[in-house]
């Protein structure tokens, strides 16, 4: 009887709030993870979910330790360096600080390079390393499903930053040419006049 409730509590259905299962659906559950397995990463054990305001800040630069891992679960966020240049921005089910955790080891004492502040309301899912590598070291499918998750979340950050400095090349360089075709119409307009002049002359 015992084993046989046991075996039902094991194989009973794995519920979580509508904001997890929005995570889950997003980014875990294309990758084959067993709900029983995402139910152990976002465990109060291992991560806690805590909520940013407008204009709060989730890091200051120099200044907040990268001893941990976020995931934005809704709102959006601008990665900024100072005087306030937006670096690019985290929508949700993109880590606040994939670059930082993934650049840094337990135990480093590294500091954010960045500021890192809400654009709107938010709500964010964090792990502090210590928890998280300890939990990858019993779980390796999650370990490897979450290394992969991180690295796709940095890849598609360089190629957003990538894209905005060849949108700012780009616009340089057409003002540049814009500049130069104008000066050039002029200068041409001026050799015309003299050249008809000396004709005429």
């Amino acid at each position: 009887m015992a084993q046989a409730l046991y075996i039902m509590y094991q194989i009973r259905p794995v519920r979580f709030s509508k904001e997890l299962e929005d995570v889950y659906g997003a980014l875990f559950q294309p990758l084959q993870v067993p709900r029983q397995l995402f139910r152990k990463l976002v465990s109060f054990e291992f991560a806690q979910v805590f909520s940013l305001e407008k204009g709060e800040t989730y890091a200051m630069q120099n200044m907040t330790r990268t001893d941990r891992l976020a995931l934005l679960i809704s709102g959006t966020a601008n990665v900024m360096q100072q005087p306030r240049c937006v670096l690019h921005t985290i929508g949700a089910f993109q880590f606040l600080d994939s670059p930082e955790f993934e650049s840094s080891t337990l135990g480093n004492d590294s500091k954010f390079q960045v500021d890192i502040v809400a654009a709107t309301p938010c709500r964010y899912l964090i792990w502090q390393r210590s928890g998280l590598e300890y939990l990858f070291t019993k779980e390796s499918y999650l370990a490897t499903v979450m290394n992969y998750i991180i690295a796709r979340d940095i890849t598609d950050k360089l190629y957003s930053l990538n894209d905005k400095v060849f949108k700012i090349v780009s616009n340089i360089v057409n003002r540049f040419l814009t500049l130069f075709l104008f000066h050039s119409y002029f200068f041409l307009l001026l050799c015309y006049r003299d050249i008809k002049d000396f004709i005429l002359w």
